[in-house]
């Protein structure tokens, strides 16, 4: 940390630990469940025939305690060390002729930087009531039915890479209203300084057959940011959209469908629709097919914002339409294979990313995948990203 403050709050940790599952203080510290993991990761990558390395380990305690029956406590901290290659530059992973442009001197501006952090993920109260839930604090936010995408979610960005990594926690006031057997009504509001630029949600969900749908509008404060110039367009963004999930003729089926009216740029669409299916053999086989309305068809016409914009999450993809594949088969009762393929349909590149996850012991996993990128440089998934890989052994406790 590079603030002063991690001794102080290493001392809370510790105090709520010693609290816990030392001799009780109190009815409420008996009541206390403490859980969660520490994991290391090892991340190689090979650029432009240089090899690099990054590591990182991680703790995560996770505090939960029902001191009433209709009264629940959450929260989770997390503890993150980086040691290797901690200074990056997006730049280098960028195609030559849309660097080109940016002068020397502004290519510090393109730094990124892995500090050691400590930080406070989540912390909620929830309180049940007869016919409603309110959920207070930082919580998590999970919108949507897609794997490697969401439309309808303007709270989390994936890494195709590890699409089910954990999410962050977001600060919000939560409502559910439970309406019939399969019904409900969702709300969530996210303050901000001002009422105007604070993030509104309501989201209807449901069930019918063997379909579960749902309905979900959503206003939130977006920016998008010129790299050239350095200036950032705050507007509000506006989504009206769907989802639904389920089974049809023996497949999974689930898809997302999310019209976003801008204050300031123009108006797009993004849409997914997913399959799976699990053969006899015990193969899972998953596909899913991703539209952004403004998304370029000619990779020719990517530029440097483009790039960024996909980075830093202010979207979701470069291309305008995109697939994504899945194989995975159950090797023996402790290991799982697999390999997913990354594709631009109008570019015309992929990526690769063979995956094994390894049941090592009781309550010890690894996961490890290797990723190559197989198209020509400044296409989606060009060979200026290089190549690399990641492991991660992780214990839980």
């Amino acid at each position: 940390m590079n603030n002063g403050k991690g001794p102080i709050w290493i001392w809370k940790l510790c105090l709520v630990l010693s609290l816990s599952i030392g001799k009780p203080v109190g009815s409420f510290a008996q009541k206390v469940d403490i859980y969660g993991y520490f994991e290391s990761q090892f991340m190689p990558s090979v650029l432009k025939d240089e090899f690099y390395q990054l590591t990182t380990n991680k703790l995560r305690v996770d505090l939960e305690s029902s001191p009433a029956g209709q009264v629940t406590f959450g929260a989770n901290f997390d503890f993150i060390s980086y040691f290797g290659r901690k200074e990056w530059n997006i730049l280098d992973y960028l195609p030559g002729s849309v660097t080109k442009v940016i002068p020397q001197k502004q290519r510090r501006f393109f730094n990124l930087s892995y500090n050691d952090t400590i930080f406070l993920d989540n912390a909620y109260l929830k309180l049940s009531f007869r016919f409603v839930d309110l959920t207070l604090g930082k919580q998590q936010i999970s919108l949507g039915t897609g794997y490697a995408w969401n439309p309808t979610d303007l709270f989390n960005f994936k890494d195709l890479l590890d699409p089910t990594y954990e999410q962050p926690g977001h600060n919000a006031i939560r409502v559910d209203i439970p309406i019939g057997n399969r019904w409900e009504v969702v709300t969530i509001y996210t303050p901000e300084g001002r009422w105007g630029n604070s993030g509104k949600l309501i989201h209807l969900k449901g069930g019918m057959e063997h379909l579960d749908w749902s309905v979900i509008g959503i206003e939130k404060e977006w920016t998008f940011t010129d790299y050239l110039t350095s200036t950032s367009l705050i507007q509000k963004r506006k989504l009206l959209g769907g989802a639904f999930s389920g089974e049809l003729f023996g497949l999974g089926v689930w898809g997302e469908v999310a019209h976003n009216d801008m204050g300031k740029t123009n108006d797009f669409w993004e849409s997914l629709i997913g399959l799976d299916y699990t053969i006899r053999s015990g193969t899972y086989l998953m596909g899913e097919y991703y539209r952004h309305s403004l998304g370029k068809t000619d990779y020719r016409e990517y530029n440097l914002n483009d790039w960024m914009q996909l980075i830093t999450g202010e979207k979701k993809a470069i291309s305008r339409d995109q697939a994504y594949v899945l194989i995975r088969h159950q090797a023996t009762d402790l290991i799982n294979i697999g390999c997913s393929v990354m594709a631009s349909i109008n570019d015309g590149s992929v990526g690769v990313v063979p995956t094994l996850s390894y049941n090592l012991f009781e309550n010890v996993d690894l996961f490890t995948y290797l990723n190559f990128n197989l198209g020509r440089e400044g296409k989606s998934f060009g060979k200026s990203w290089g190549n690399g890989g990641m492991l991660r052994l992780r214990v839980y406790f």
